[in-house]
């Protein structure tokens, strides 16, 4: 029984060390950028107090924004060229130097 409770002692004070870290980290940006408003504290503490689901959140964000975007199979028809046939993908002739 003791065990148990001396264990979490350590998990709720890990917890909270994490969610200080989270609150002062995002005050810190709020304050840098300019942007702090009531709104935005409030959010600020919210996702310190639920940081796990913040910090899942922001992950998820993070890997979609970092996938490569792929062009549509529309987007390469809109104009009846294909993408070899653009004039954009074309190198640019060369300049002749005047003797």
């Amino acid at each position: 029984m003791t065990g148990a409770m001396i264990l979490m002692f350590f998990g709720a004070l890990l917890y909270g060390v994490v969610a200080l870290m989270f609150l002062a980290f995002s005050c810190a940006e709020l304050i840098d950028t300019g942007r702090s408003n009531r709104l935005r504290l409030t959010f600020a503490i919210a996702a310190a107090v639920f940081w796990p689901v913040a910090l899942v959140v922001a992950s998820l964000a993070a890997v979609m924004a970092a996938r490569p975007v792929r062009p549509s199979v529309e987007a390469g028809r809109s104009n009846g060229r294909t993408k070899a046939q653009r004039p954009s993908d074309q190198p640019l002739p060369a300049k002749r130097l005047a003797a």
